[in-house]
């Protein structure tokens, strides 16, 4: 298991570079890897020259920086998003992953149980917040503690968001107004 305090420690590109390091084969089964997906050759040494960070004269597009990410998600690397996480951050944006919501879940009565249950995620966290700033200040390790409980109540809402439009049906015109807004 990868361990990463937070997203905003670290550096994307250095992230880009660990993780192709860790692909099966490194960097040289990533470029073989690239290769058959592309259909062109991507050599090893060009690859490493696109990830190492302070190489200048070498740069990944983004199609290559998104099957990156994709060959390492398949290789069930762990970690493999935390480059795409690094990425956000660095912009001021946050990267959360959107589960599907299909079949039998998708109904306004299994909506409103997800929204029960991130209302009480929601309060878990705020008590493991309290707890953590009732001294004033937050230690590393008790952010290391509570930041987790936050990206889960943020999966949590993510996923109530994607149930609500997984039911949302068009609004019945007969119901509009006839006075105008």
């Amino acid at each position: 298991m990868v361990s990463v305090k937070t997203d905003n420690d670290i550096n994307q590109h250095e992230a880009l570079y660990s993780l192709a390091s860790r692909y099966p084969g490194s960097i040289e089964g990533l470029a073989h890897a690239m290769s058959r997906r592309l259909g062109r050759q991507m050599y090893p040494n060009v690859l490493r020259n696109k990830l190492r960070p302070g190489i200048e004269t070498h740069h990944l597009n983004f199609e290559e920086y998104s099957l990156i990410l994709e060959l390492c998600e398949e290789a069930k690397l762990d970690g493999w998003h935390i480059p795409l996480r690094a990425l956000c951050w660095r912009h001021g944006m946050v990267a959360i992953s959107t589960p599907q919501v299909e079949g039998a879940s998708a109904s306004v009565a299994a909506a409103m149980r997800q929204a029960g249950e991130a209302a009480r995620e929601f309060g878990e966290m705020m008590a493991e917040f309290a707890q953590a700033a009732a001294d004033g200040k937050i230690t590393r390790s008790e952010a290391d503690r509570v930041l987790p409980e936050i990206q889960h109540v943020l999966t949590m809402v993510t996923m109530l968001r994607e149930s609500v439009e997984a039911v949302a049906v068009p609004d019945d015109p007969s119901l509009r107004s006839s006075v105008p807004v």
